[in-house]
């Protein structure tokens, strides 16, 4: 008998350590966006200048699997063109390395409710709420999706929060209205309603909601009023903007190369070093004989510390602009980094025939002396 009973717990552990090790397998196929994620994503029908988005910032995200930044990066470039499934992976995956970044959480909320995921996407909003509870735009999502599972009390709560701190918003406005009407508060409604019309008097979705907060108060003369309005041909369905400082947004890929090299500029203020190679390689598909835009990549991969591929960018810059002695400078930095001091001090020898009052490489011919004198 306990022959038996030992075999059965035996068969048991082992069918247990079969599931654990399936579900810690599945887990992990789906921690990450994969190589073969991408490739599925860029087969499709895309712009070439969107494709060379996200490859270059997956590229960025796999080379540095600990850089928070580079995996919400790659996770907003995702999103901005819709691709939610993966960029939900992915904002998972920030969020590993970030747990109480507030944007991360709220962004994953974004693509979650855009594909359909109420209830997580709930959780990440009241998440943020915790990292943040004075974010307005929280309490409007958080409001709106309570107010879809019914919950009308607790979504005129968050409502009337957002309203609070945004008290110009007609969107705002409007959405806790349309709770308050669900709740049967028509009285409260209809000073909410009253606030949109007076602003946008010929908002459809507002004289729909205020024609039934009519009925509903007996205020038979206003609803005949309001249904003359609606039939008017000036009546229109308007979109409200929520204003948001965090939702991300991508300018669309067919921007001039301008553009692009602006923007880098931008990410190189905040340090955010491949999201600004990012946008110069756009660049440089526009201006692809641009000494300077290829310049500024092999910078920031001399930032990064990627040498070598740093010196790749810089010689192909010094094969279109040979007299660039800012790209001489760089190289012969990158040149250091890698052992390569003869190179270097060819490079800074050539900056100062070029430009012999260059005050700028002083520092780094003297250094690069000091050595060779050492060496002799």
């Amino acid at each position: 008998m306990t022959h038996q009973i030992n075999s059965f717990l035996q068969l048991k552990t082992l069918i247990l350590l079969v599931i654990f090790s399936s579900i810690f397998s599945t887990t992990k196929s789906f921690s990450q966006v994969t190589h073969e994620d991408i490739q599925t994503i860029i087969s499709g029908e895309i712009a070439l200048p969107v494709k060379n988005a996200i490859l270059g910032s997956y590229s960025f995200a796999k080379d540095a699997p600990a850089d928070f930044k580079a995996q919400l990066q790659l996770a907003k470039v995702l999103a901005s063109h819709d691709f939610h499934k993966w960029a939900q992976v992915q904002y998972m995956e920030a969020i590993k390395l970030n747990p109480d970044n507030m944007e991360a959480h709220y962004l994953s909320g974004i693509s979650l409710e855009l594909l359909g995921e109420s209830e997580s996407s709930l959780a990440q909003y009241q998440k943020c709420a915790e990292l943040d509870p004075d974010y307005a735009p929280l309490s409007f999502r958080i409001g709106e999706l309570l107010g879809r599972a019914g919950q009308l009390e607790a979504s005129v709560e968050h409502l009337k929060k957002y309203t609070q701190k945004r008290p110009d918003c007609a969107a705002g406005q409007r959405r806790l209205a349309q709770s308050l009407i669900s709740a049967e508060r028509y009285t409260e409604a209809e000073k909410y309603l009253s606030k949109v019309l007076l602003v946008h008097p010929n908002e459809k979705t507002s004289l729909n909601s205020m024609a039934t907060v009519q009925l509903r108060l007996g205020n038979m003369e206003a609803l005949t009023e309001y249904q003359k309005l609606l039939v008017k041909d000036d009546v229109e369905n308007i979109a409200f903007p929520i204003t948001d400082i965090i939702n991300f947004t991508v300018e669309l890929l067919n921007k001039s190369p301008n553009f692009w090299v602006e923007k880098s500029e931008v990410f190189d203020k905040a340090n955010q070093l491949c999201s600004s190679i990012v946008c110069l390689e756009i660049a440089h598909e526009g201006r692809p004989s641009d000494p300077v835009i290829i310049d500024r990549i092999g910078r920031n991969y001399l930032r990064l510390g990627k040498y070598r591929k740093a010196v790749r960018y810089f010689n192909s810059s010094l094969n279109i602009d040979g007299s660039r002695t800012i790209t001489l400078h760089n190289r012969a930095l990158a040149f250091i980094e890698i052992g390569m001091i003869q190179s270097a001090i060819k490079d800074v020898d050539l900056i100062y025939v070029l430009e012999p009052d260059n005050k700028r490489s002083s520092g780094l011919k003297e250094k690069l002396d000091t050595v060779n004198r050492g060496r002799q």
